[in-house]
């Protein structure tokens, strides 16, 4: 199974305090002891780089660190042309960025979107890739393992 994972994931991980950061570091768990493959953008990365650099106490070192381990399981790549150029495209979304990472997930032939971000919205054109919050997506993976 693939897995996208949206910027907010990443950022639970990257942000003691937030308050689906256990469940996201599940699912960063799961990704590294099973045969679950994550995925993740490098506007995610970036976004999150500039999110965590507004808290207070930031440590460029420690983020350096956080990311260069979660290099080491998940696989990353950039959006390009032809995502943003379809996100830009259905105007069925507002959310430009949601709908170019929902593309991103497509080309990489994820399978599901794990986000917190309830009003993620796909374009009618990749309608099968399921979207799923990290509760339900590790209560699946717990059902699947029974």
């Amino acid at each position: 199974m693939r897995v996208f994972l949206d910027t907010n994931i990443l950022l639970d991980v990257l942000i003691p305090g937030r308050p689906s950061a256990k469940l996201s570091q599940t699912i960063f768990q799961l990704i590294r002891t099973t045969s679950t493959e994550g995925y993740l953008s490098t506007q995610s990365i970036l976004d999150a780089a500039y999110v965590v650099s507004c808290c207070p106490g930031f440590d460029i070192s420690s983020f350096r660190k956080s990311i260069n381990t979660i290099l080491k399981f998940v696989n990353v790549d950039g959006i390009n042309y032809f995502s943003i150029s379809d996100a830009i495209k259905a105007s069925e979304i507002d959310d430009i960025e949601d709908c170019a990472q929902a593309f991103f997930a497509e080309e990489n032939y994820c399978d599901i979107i794990i986000t917190n971000d309830s009003g993620f919205r796909l374009p009618s054109t990749i309608a099968h890739i399921q979207t799923m919050s990290p509760k339900d997506f590790i209560s699946q993976v717990q059902h699947e393992q029974r």
